[in-house]
């Protein structure tokens, strides 16, 4: 009995989601939908839970890699899809900031595919961006006035967008960018649409991310953002239902 006990001990001990970090960023299997937890932890690059409530607290990245650090002002917290998310609306330019992950592993160089995984709640009011990342001209995801989900790549959108929202409601977006084709919106689990894009390779080997604004901290969308993940690879159906259904399950 003690054999099978400390056995069960070892094998729990190496789930690479749950040695990520500890409690309050942690990624554990209830997180995820069944059999899908090891797959979703190969090539995850950076995953901010935004659990931290704290109006000055960092918030951390799972890995321990991308921590988005407090810079200035009071960053608040919101209902998130899971516990905490990040209200979105408390940034401010150069009075309520982030300073953004300077870590080299978002250098996706010139030919890298990879995904971008978030939950978002929009409401009615000006559009902005949830994710960005720049190099140059980079790449955006956004949330548009009429509640589009808009896609931009190299300074170019990706629309006409068919990827709704419905304000005041959780939705889980995944964008796919795929280096030698374009990119796939995935909206609560289903796709929803692919956009043909020309990649311009230089836009993508910098290393700055940052969440609900560009760089300039403008173009702040009035929404709560929850559950950000950033993987090297494309993910496949299976896991964005992972990453769709797990979040449900513990609502």
């Amino acid at each position: 009995m003690k054999l099978l006990f400390l056995s069960l001990f070892i094998l729990s001990s190496c789930n690479p989601l749950k040695s990520l970090s500890d409690g309050e960023t942690s990624l554990d299997d209830n997180f995820f939908d069944g059999g899908n937890v090891e797959s979703l932890s190969n090539d995850l690059l950076s995953f901010w839970r935004l659990e931290e409530s704290g109006t000055t607290e960092d918030r951390h990245d799972s890995n321990n890699i991308n921590n988005f650090q407090h810079s200035l002002g009071n960053l608040n917290s919101t209902n998130g899809k899971r516990g905490n998310g990040f209200d979105c609306n408390s940034i401010v330019s150069g009075t309520n900031t982030f300073s953004p992950n300077t870590t080299t592993n978002m250098n996706f160089g010139l030919s890298q595919d990879f995904t971008v995984s978030l939950w978002v709640k929009a409401f009615a009011g000006t559009s902005g961006y949830l994710f960005h990342g720049e190099s140059g001209t980079g790449y955006t995801i956004q949330i548009l006035s009429n509640n589009e989900i808009d896609v931009w790549v190299n300074s170019t959108s990706s629309s006409p967008s068919s990827t709704i929202l419905n304000y005041g409601q959780w939705h889980h977006i995944v964008v796919l960018f795929d280096r030698d084709s374009g990119v796939s919106i995935y909206k609560d689990g289903a796709f929803s649409e692919f956009q043909a894009v020309t990649f311009n390779g230089t836009s993508f080997n910098d290393n700055n991310v940052w969440i609900c604004s560009d760089n300039a901290y403008s173009q702040v969308p009035n929404a709560g953002i929850d559950s950000v993940g950033v993987w090297g690879r494309l993910l496949t159906q299976e896991e964005i239902n992972g990453l769709y259904y797990g979040n449900n399950n513990l609502d």
